[in-house]
């Protein structure tokens, strides 16, 4: 995954797709002292494109995704095992891991494009260890969940970024970058064994292992 500004796209002759999508990253800028002494980082949005959004003239990536592929790719990167329940044991969540029986649970009345979504953000969470229901681990599993469907070609209309978790802004500039580091672990080692399940050899592997 490639990250860039627009400019920097353009110098380089590189243009937009038709219906390219902008992302928003959080770009640290300068420290500030609180009242009680402690320093704090400031920070403001970025807007960025993704390089699968350019136009090149060598295909990047010909292989089609469907739904099903990806849901199959995801499944295999689950520490834990996966259910299908007539209900979750949490209200209004159509996937959601069950830390008492360490099983993730999917509703029967889940859509695939809505397992798919669901589905990461609750691996995520295993992986982080972000599943407490706080603002800023429904923030960096939501991440997570939102590149790997924006790598595989999954609905992207229903995330919301537009909100920025309390926790987040009084963290120290070195804090930050721990979390939004352990994001891009987490996708990083899950985009490598899905490509691996559905047949996309990467042009570099890590030798990372996903825990079980």
């Amino acid at each position: 995954k490639q990250l860039r500004e627009a400019d920097s796209w353009k110098r380089d002759k590189i243009y937009f797709k038709k219906n390219s999508q902008r992302i928003i990253i959080l770009e640290p800028k300068d420290t500030y002292i609180r009242e009680d002494g402690t320093e704090a980082q400031s920070f403001d949005s970025k807007i960025v494109y993704d390089i699968s959004d350019m136009q090149m003239k060598r295909q990047l990536n010909t292989v089609p995704y469907t739904q099903e592929s990806v849901l199959k790719g995801i499944l295999s990167m689950s520490p834990v095992q996966v259910e299908v329940v007539e209900h979750t044991s949490k209200a209004n969540k159509l996937v959601n891991y069950n830390a008492n029986k360490r099983t993730i649970e999917i509703s029967s009345e889940s859509e695939v494009k809505d397992t798919i979504k669901g589905l990461v953000a609750e691996i995520a969470s295993i992986h982080m260890l972000s599943f407490a229901d706080t603002e800023l681990n429904k923030f960096k599993n939501q991440s997570v969940s939102y590149m790997i469907s924006k790598k595989y070609g999954m609905p992207l209309s229903e995330y919301d970024f537009s909100k920025i978790p309390q926790e987040l802004q009084q963290m120290s500039p070195k804090e930050i970058k721990s979390e939004l580091g352990k994001v891009a672990e987490c996708y990083a080692i899950l985009t490598e064994g899905i490509d691996r399940t559905i047949d996309i050899q990467p042009k570099t592997k890590s030798h990372r292992e996903y825990e079980r």
